[in-house]
């Protein structure tokens, strides 16, 4: 019995390893200079679920919340991991797309996040703390960043929507909508709007 089972432990860790390193593989620089066209090369969405970009975006972790910016140029996506979770992007240049990097305004806090129809601005529901250094809050405020001519601005907080909830969201006429969990809400948890208003 004690045999099977270090036999049985070999082989599971035999395929973990080839798992890491297929999965390795298909983050070299030569498997992405092959991605290529619209929607990373892949088939463009239809009417029945698909797994998308398997082992390029879909790699057996947890990614979720995938945005492309409207010209189909970038992919941003939300990846779940340990020591916390990161937003992941991914470009078209030259006809080609970069492999997977850490967006310049997350890697140092965990948030969900959105992107505007236009794709020039992000809010993330964060923990991270006011002055963006030390350790995380025990309530997440929302912050939003802005794209300029180089890339994007750094975090600023949205004073108005201090310690709010998350999964926030951006309408095209530039409402904020996210779920929260306060005293005089109907339920549990609610859905909220924050108007935007061009001052």
């Amino acid at each position: 019995m004690k045999k099977s089972v270090i036999f049985i432990g070999f082989i599971l860790s035999i395929l973990c390893i080839f798992g890491a390193c297929a999965r390795e593989e298909n983050f070299t620089d030569k498997g992405f200079q092959m991605l290529s066209g619209p929607y990373l090369g892949q088939s463009p969405p239809g009417t029945t679920p698909k797994l998308f970009a398997p082992g390029i975006v879909s790699t057996g972790f947890s990614e979720n919340i995938a945005y492309f910016v409207s010209d189909g140029k970038e992919l941003y996506f939300y990846l779940r991991g340990v020591p916390h979770s990161v937003i992941v992007c991914m470009k078209e240049e030259n006809g080609q797309w970069t492999k997977p990097e850490v967006a310049p305004f997350s890697g140092r806090y965990s948030g969900k996040f959105c992107l505007s129809p236009d794709g020039n601005t992000v809010i993330m529901d964060t923990r991270m703390p006011l002055s963006g250094e030390g350790e995380p809050l025990d309530y997440n405020n929302m912050w939003i960043v802005k794209r300029n001519l180089d890339g994007w601005d750094e975090p600023e907080i949205i004073e108005s929507l201090k310690n709010s909830g998350g999964y926030p969201s951006i309408a095209n006429n530039g409402n904020l909508y996210f779920f929260d969990t306060r005293e005089d809400g109907m339920g549990k948890t609610d859905i909220y709007v924050s108007k935007y208003v061009n001052a």
